[in-house]
């Protein structure tokens, strides 16, 4: 990693984030579909993935879930770890709730 005249870092194309870190999902349509997260980078175990975003599964509710309602289906994300772009905490909008209706039944 090194540092652009901005302040801002900049990695190589086979590194590996690190830091607090910008992610919505395109399209993004609510405030609170923009979540602050923070890029651990890699370890072994996912060093052989390249050009990819892997989302942890620990939490009460997955960060997809939280950018549109993501179910991961071939979704496009962005991504930011510029820290101009980046909001303070106090600015991050809560996520919307995109739980699905229960399937609705007909009578025979």
């Amino acid at each position: 990693m090194s540092q652009a005249a901005d302040g801002s870092r900049v990695y190589s194309p086979s590194e590996a984030i690190r830091g607090l870190c910008v992610v919505a999902k395109n399209p993004c349509l609510h405030p609170g579909d923009v979540r602050v997260v923070e890029a651990i980078g890699s370890n072994e175990r996912l060093s052989h993935l390249h050009n990819c975003v892997v989302f942890s599964q620990k939490g009460a509710r997955p960060i997809p879930d939280q950018c549109s309602g993501s179910d991961l289906d071939g979704d496009e994300y962005f991504i930011c770890w510029n820290p101009a772009l980046i909001p303070q905490p106090n600015r991050v909008a809560l996520p919307s709730d995109y739980t699905s209706a229960p399937p609705s039944t007909c009578d025979p």
